[in-house]
């Protein structure tokens, strides 16, 4: 049985009367003879051409390739991104160094100035106090807590630290009373006490 393929279907030739039949027939519809039921193609033959597997194949492959393109062009950004906010935070801290550098204070005194869009706090500037380990804020509105055993310690005493926290747009009340305390402030104030 010969097999041919015709505008995009496959086509087979009765053995019989030799006239033109469906390659997926099981008999031929003009002479009645059974088609090859266990083997379509006769030994030797080769399969029709396919072109729907091969465009399939073609597809698949130029979706992985568009995908793959995509992940790595999202992880290089990502990548730039994480680097570009690390030389921001450097340049800030350099600059915080500096202007501390040209108060030439001891490091009590910390201001919004000196931190930039890091600065935490409501209030512009505050006086660090360091009584063993507890770490206080003198600010003008008051005397606030900024680590755990200061609050331990003064906590009926002082206020905490978030009452002065800037609120942060879009976040919950209950989540902004979580907010964690300011780890900088809290270590240039433990260095305070050494």
């Amino acid at each position: 049985m010969k097999r041919l393929f015709i505008w995009g279907r496959s086509v087979a030739t009765c053995r019989e009367c030799n006239r033109d039949i469906s390659a997926q027939a099981m008999s031929c519809p003009h002479c009645g003879c059974l088609v090859y039921s266990v083997s379509p193609l006769d030994p030797g033959e080769v399969a029709p051409y396919q072109p729907v597997r091969l465009w399939r194949a073609v597809g698949i492959t130029v979706a992985v390739v568009v995908v793959l393109v995509v992940m790595m062009a999202r992880m290089a950004a990502s990548r730039e991104t994480r680097r570009a906010h690390r030389a921001h935070l450097a340049v800030q801290k350099a600059d915080r160094q500096r202007l501390q550098d040209e108060a030439g204070d001891d490091g009590r005194q910390v201001t919004a100035r000196q931190y930039g869009d890091t600065w935490p706090f409501i209030v512009t500037a505050g006086e660090l106090e360091c009584r063993d380990k507890a770490v206080l804020m003198h600010t003008p509105l008051g005397t606030y807590t900024l680590n755990g055993t200061a609050m331990d310690r003064y906590g009926n005493t002082y206020k905490s630290f978030r009452e002065i926290t800037k609120p942060v747009p879009g976040l919950e009340d209950e989540l902004q009373a979580k907010m964690p305390p300011p780890h900088e402030l809290i270590q240039r104030g433990l260095r305070l006490c050494d």
